[in-house]
């Protein structure tokens, strides 16, 4: 029971009002009514699903529900002793009280008269008390309590009539076990007589007294954060309960008022907007940054489909596979799907190579892995192109390490296949095969021809060398049916051209450079 009810409203009310804590605020009066059932008020309820105000006098016998209007429309007896430490709370979102499950809108009655205090889930229809929560917290005088819907807790306030080390006190309350997970004190900057306090949009906690002309907002862990300054003519308040989807609140006061309020601080009604980073196509292995605006967002969820995905809760997500994406944001009061955002993320090709045995002095290298249409290749020798080779099969007549790419062409998608070490030990044995080579001029003096003919199908390599077989110059993959200038600044004297098919030498001609 409280010591005594404060008389001095009016002196704080204009000591408060001469500027001590004047600053500009959005809050407004939107509408006020006196209920002829009760008298001094000591706590108050919203159910926006329903539009009804609940009330509980102090002391009284009996919880009142009124339209928004002020029109009676039920009532029943309150649960537990008499008491003026109490508060009305709805449920904001489904909740567990100890073991039952206690829907969003459902009435709960916070007695904190005497010693600990107890949370009551009573049947808004019957008044039938469903659950009793005998908590850890309060020392008979807990005035005010709020569940919290985005930590799944119970904060409750202790008014300023305990000692000093327990007065103005806040615990926050496992709504299972009853047990006390936290508590701090607001003392140093708000004073609690009759009063309660109850969850924003933004999560915070905002707490009313009856001998403060303010409101004061503190996070859940108990950072004071400001006072919001009350519309003239709201005094005496003795509970608050917010409507944070309409962005208001509903006040009641010992004077027994019932205050409206309009512009109500701590969030403001959601419309997130995912955007995408860049491309939102892209080759498998990329990805695409998804960041959603939301703006009083809290907590956030994303979701591939329709199911969540595990983890994602920042406010970015990086998207690498192909799917619809969305974001579920969430303040103290509503939860909101954002816009879809599809990605797609094409597939890479598979892409292997097989080795025939070695033939006719090559190795027939055959790529394999789907897909085989609308395609392109690019075979590699030692990580360089080779020039012409773009088809799916390569005959490789030079030793040497092997790659092939393979893109897609409709999508640009590309890899490259794991390399193979390709090695040429067999010699061109087919009777079959002809290949001739000569140069002319010879003698030369300024540069020689290598005319090459027969059916020889394989590049050729050429190594000029001089008489003592020092190596001048290599040229490599030519062509067989191609001339080969040599026109190398040379002293008079003999070389040699050595003609070379993968590892083995099928010509060596000796050409004479004179003066």
């Amino acid at each position: 029971m409280k010591k005594n009810l404060v008389v001095i409203i009016s002196f704080l009310s204009a000591f408060f009002s001469n500027g001590v804590y004047a600053q500009p605020t959005p809050i407004t009066l939107l509408g006020s009514f006196n209920p002829a059932e009760t008298g001094s008020l000591c706590g108050i309820g919203y159910d926006p699903g329903a539009a009804r105000v609940w009330v509980y006098s102090c002391s009284s016998t009996n919880i009142y529900s009124y339209t928004p209007a002020g029109v009676l429309s039920t009532f029943f007896a309150k649960p537990g002793e008499n008491a003026n430490d109490v508060d009305v709370e709805m449920a904001p979102a489904q909740l567990t009280l100890k073991n039952i499950t206690v829907p969003e809108g459902q009435l709960l009655f916070v007695n904190g008269e005497s010693g600990v205090a107890d949370i009551y889930a009573v049947d808004n229809v019957t008044g039938t008390v469903t659950q009793t929560l005998n908590t850890a917290f309060g020392s008979s005088h807990v005035v005010g309590g709020a569940y919290h819907p985005l930590r799944h807790t119970f904060f409750m306030v202790q008014d300023n009539v305990p000692s000093a080390s327990l007065e103005n006190m806040i615990a926050e309350v496992d709504p299972i076990t009853g047990a006390v997970l936290q508590t701090f004190q607001i003392t140093s900057n708000f004073s609690v007589s009759f009063g309660d306090l109850e969850v924003g949009a933004n999560g915070n906690l905002f707490v009313v007294s009856s001998i403060e002309d303010s409101m004061a907002e503190f996070t859940p862990l108990g950072a004071y954060v400001k006072r919001h300054a009350l519309p003239i003519g709201v005094t005496s308040l003795s509970g608050i309960a917010i409507d944070c989807v309409a962005g208001e609140a509903w006040v009641s006061s010992t004077n027994g008022t019932v205050y409206h309020l309009g512009q109500m601080p701590g969030g403001s009604t959601l419309s997130p907007v995912i955007t995408a980073g860049g491309p939102t196509t892209f080759c498998k292995g990329g990805s695409v940054t998804l960041s959603v605006n939301a703006p009083g967002a809290v907590s956030y969820a994303w979701k591939k489909g329709s199911n969540f995905v595990a983890g994602a809760t920042d406010q970015t997500y990086e998207a690498d596979k192909s799917g619809s994406f969305s974001c579920l944001v969430s303040n103290a009061c509503e939860s909101v799907l954002s816009n879809k955002i599809s990605v797609t993320a094409n597939p890479k090709p598979e892409v292997d190579f097989t080795q025939a045995a070695c033939s006719g002095g090559s190795v027939l290298l055959t790529r394999t892995g789907t897909p085989t249409t609308g395609v392109t290749y690019k075979w590699k020798l030692n990580n360089d192109n080779i020039g012409g080779a773009t088809n799916a099969t390569y005959a490789a007549t030079t030793s040497g390490s092997y790659k092939v790419e393979v893109k897609i062409t409709a999508t640009g998608c590309k890899k490259v296949s794991p390399s193979q070490t390709v090695t040429i030990n067999c010699k061109m044995g087919d009777p079959g095969i002809s290949f001739t080579a000569e140069a002319y001029p010879n003698p030369f003096t300024n540069k020689v021809t290598i005319k090459t003919g027969g059916n020889l199908q394989q590049p050729l390599n050429a190594k000029l060398t001089d008489y003592c077989g020092r190596l001048i110059r290599e040229y490599k993959s030519l062509d067989p049916a191609t001339l080969l200038e040599i026109n190398e600044p040379l002293l008079p004297g003999v070389y040699f051209v050595q003609l070379n098919a993968g590892y083995e030498v099928v010509k060596t001609l000796k050409i004479v450079r004179t003066e």
